[in-house]
Order: structure tokens, then sequence, then C-alpha cells
């Protein structure tokens, strides 16, 4: 009897102790809401979040749904439009100085087409076979699959792409760096201070500038493939396989240039300032020019 008595105390302890902690002022339970729609599969999902984590994948059912975790708040998830176009908002209802990020989870077809715009959110987009667009202030951007195509922005964040193959891709940054890879028939890579670093098996054109972001490629050129790479002080580097086919056309206007491919050397530029380097490699057939104004060049491979 004295056990049990002991016992029933001590729950009841328990049972005050967990009232005391739920009403203890300013404290607040994560609130959670999620929506759910038809969507043609091969339609289109609009998202408009603030801050915090948006992923979005597929699966296969002909529906939209989404959730959203207000951590340490509350709000709503707003799903509107028809079947081909689904406009999904994520709404906080209270509001202060120093909120929570929101997790929002989005799970779309995979045939549909996906547009993401966050203020300082975190992007995540993985296994869509349409078109991607991300725009967000200063979280980092990811993208995996073989979308369509991916146009992806960025102020202070990192541009992350992993394509299995894609035939266009738009990447932009402030500060933040570009890493591409993947198969891609047509990729356009700009960044003010951040670095560029990308390439592929088979890279078919491409145009990758900076002002003093540094750029790499890896990677080999598709015959008759063109790349173009244009920097103010940004350091480049090419790294191509010893059998690569291609012309090379290198220009550094007050920097070097160091060639590990090959024989040839490059040559004073113009009032005998900086560099200048033009070779054919293999049988050539794809271009590679490269421009910078006072970056160092390097051609090298394996």
């Amino acid at each position: 009897m004295c056990i049990r008595r002991r016992a029933r105390a001590a729950a009841g302890s328990v049972a005050v102790l967990a009232a005391v902690a739920v009403a203890v002022p300013g404290a607040r339970a994560q609130a959670s809401a999620e929506r759910g729609a038809r969507l043609a599969a091969d339609g289109m999902v609009r998202i408009a979040a603030g801050d915090g984590r948006v992923r979005v994948t597929t699966w296969a059912r002909d529906s939209v749904w989404a959730r959203a975790d207000f951590q340490g708040s509350s709000g709503a998830v707003e799903l509107v439009g028809d079947s081909h176009l689904a406009k999904l908002s994520i709404q906080r209802t209270d509001t202060g100085a120093a909120m929570p990020p929101i997790d929002v989870e989005v799970r779309v077809p995979q045939r549909s087409s996906v547009w993401v715009m966050g203020r300082e959110a975190d992007v995540d987009v993985s296994g869509v076979t349409g078109a991607v667009e991300v725009s967000t202030g200063g979280g980092p951007v990811r993208v995996d699959g073989a979308p369509r195509s991916v146009h992806a922005e960025t102020i202070d964040g990192n541009v992350e792409l992993d394509l299995a193959s894609c035939p266009r891709v738009v990447a932009k940054s402030a500060t933040g760096w570009i890493v591409m890879r993947g198969d891609v028939a047509d990729a356009e890579l700009s960044s003010v201070s951040g670095r560029l670093i990308t390439g592929g098996d088979h890279f078919h054109r491409g145009r990758l500038t900076t002002v003093t972001g540094g750029v790499r490629f890896v990677g080999a050129l598709a015959a008759g493939g063109s790349l173009e790479i244009a920097t103010h002080s940004g350091a480049v580097r090419l790294r191509v396989p010893p059998d690569v086919s291609a012309d090379f056309d290198l220009t550094s206007v007050n920097g070097t240039i160091e060639n590990q491919l090959g024989r040839a050397r490059a040559s004073p530029g113009e009032g005998g300032r900086g560099a200048r380097l033009r070779l054919t490699a293999g049988r050539g057939g794809a271009v590679v020019t490269v421009n910078t104004f006072k970056g160092r060049i390097e051609l090298w491979s394996p």
C-alpha cells in the first residue's frame, strides 16, 4: 500500500510539473499546417515562402501537397489555383522581431514545373523533370535530377546543381559559389565575388563570368562545343583530359598563363604586358575562349 501511495504521489507530481511547464509565460508549442489539391502530371506549382527551409520532392500522384512547421510560432498554408497551376503561400499568423524559420515540405508530380520565391529561404528541389526556377535573397539553392531547365538566383547563398542531364541552366549569385555537375547542353553561370566550379563528361556550351571570383572547369568538351570564360581579376583553371580535341584562345591582359597541355607557351600580350596563348589540342573542333584582365590562367590535364 505504501508503494502504491508513493507511485500515485509521484504521478501527481509529474502531472503538476507538466501543467506548470505548459503554463510558463511565453512558451510556445510548434504548430504545423498542411494543404493538398489535385494537380495535373505536367502542371505548375508556384511557391512563395519567406525564410526557413523549402524542400520540394516528387511522388507518384497527380496532386500537390504541402506541410509547414512553424517552429515556436503559428501560421497557415494557403493553396489556390486549378489543376494546371497551383499557387502555394506560407503565411505566419503571429509576428515578432525574431521569429524562428519555417520548415516547408512540398510534394509534386515528377513531370511538374516548380517556381520558388523566398526572402531568405534555403531551397532544395529534387527529382523534378519539368522546369525549375528559384529566386532567394540569402539562402542556398540546391537542385538535382534531370529537369527540363533550371534558373536559380541568390544574392548571398551558394548554388549547387547536381544534374544527370539538363538542356538549359542559368545560375546567378553575388557573393556565393556556384557548383554545377552533370551533362548540361547550355549553361550560363555568373557571380560577382563567388567562385564558379563546373564540368562534366560531355560539356556542350557554357558562358562563365565573374568579377573577382575564380573559375574552375573540370571535364571534357563535347565535339563542336564551346566554353567562354570572362573575369576581371579572378583566376581561371581549366582541367581537361589529355586526349581533348579543342581550340584554345587564352588572354590575360595583366596576368600570366601556365600551360601543361602540350609544349606551347604563352607569348607576351599587347605592349609586352600580360600573356596570350593559342593552341589546338587533338583534332580541334570545340572552342575554348578565356579573357581576364589581371587573373592567372592555368591549362592542364591529369
